[in-house]
This record gives C-alpha cells, sequence and structure tokens, in this order.
C-alpha cells in the first residue's frame, strides 16, 4: 500500500478588503501572502495532495481577477489540489466558482476536474478518487450558511477493499 502525505489548510479568507499589520504595513485585499505561505508548505514538504477544506476567500463578492490567479496558483501546485467552498465563499448561484465550474475558467491551462485541481462541489456531496484509488475524498458542497447544514451527514461507506 502507497503511503501518501496530505497537506490540509482552510480558512485562508482572500480577499477581506485589507487589514493592517505591524510588522509588514497594509496588506490590501489582493494580498496573496496566505496562499504563499501554503504553497512554502508544499516546497518544504512536499505532499502528494493539498486539501483547501472551506473558506479559501473571505466572501463572494471578490474580484474576479483575484479568483483566477488564486486558482490558477493552486492548479500550479505540483501536487493535486482538492478544494470545497465554505461559508464565506457558499456554492450557489453568486458562486465565486462559477466560471470555474462551468467550463469558461482559463486559468493556468487547467480546469475544475483535471489532474491539477479539483473541486467538490455537489451540495449533496461528491468524491473524488486520487492515486489509482489509493485515496477518496468526500466532501459536501455549501450552498447556504445556516444551523441546520451538516457536512458530514451521508458520508458514503468506505469503499469496498479499503482496510
Amino acid at each position: 500500500m502507497r503511503r501518501l502525505r496530505l497537506l490540509h489548510t482552510s480558512d485562508i479568507h482572500l480577499g477581506p478588503g485589507g487589514f493592517p499589520t505591524p510588522d509588514l504595513g497594509q496588506h490590501l485585499a489582493d494580498c496573496l501572502c496566505p496562499l504563499e505561505a501554503v504553497a512554502a508548505a508544499v516546497e518544504e514538504h512536499r505532499p502528494d495532495v493539498v486539501v483547501v477544506a472551506g473558506d479559501l476567500f473571505d466572501h463572494q463578492r471578490v474580484d474576479p481577477g483575484l479568483v483566477d490567479t488564486v486558482l490558477g496558483r493552486l492548479a500550479g501546485l505540483d501536487p493535486v489540489c482538492v478544494v470545497i467552498n465554505g461559508n464565506h465563499d457558499l456554492h450557489d448561484d453568486r458562486s465565486l466558482y462559477r466560471d470555474v465550474l462551468d467550463g469558461s475558467w482559463s486559468g493556468a491551462g487547467a480546469g475544475i476536474g483535471t489532474e491539477d485541481l479539483v473541486f467538490l462541489d455537489r451540495l449533496a456531496g461528491s468524491t473524488v478518487e486520487l492515486f489509482g484509488g489509493a485515496l477518496h475524498l468526500w466532501g459536501k458542497a455549501m450552498d447556504d450558511h445556516h444551523r441546520g447544514f451538516r457536512p458530514l451527514h451521508d458520508v458514503p461507506d468506505r469503499p469496498a477493499g479499503d482496510g
């Protein structure tokens, strides 16, 4: 059995509108420092998969150019990157991932569903199988932030043959 290394992150909140930092001055809405920290961790730890588990962006009004830049950077990382939205970047009619999922995104020569960048976009949950079935990741997209949302409701059974 192949051993896999995952790098997991969440709550990056890109595009918040700027925040002051005493040691680095003023970072603006297009600050990519948190994303570059993820890229540095990828370089240092050499994971097989990067999982971005929600709130990659701070809100749905993020500039489309920033979305394109960020997703292009994630698609350009050496390992595959799996993304699911969170309560700040909801997957609804106004989803900032809309262009990516409908196929009109042209960033970095890669798209959702390729080996480079996978988006778990189904509201009922979706699974991605990687490394010839050595890894199965499941997640449920969120389209409405409310107390009744149960992200782990209806998790599928473990695939046959997994120990």
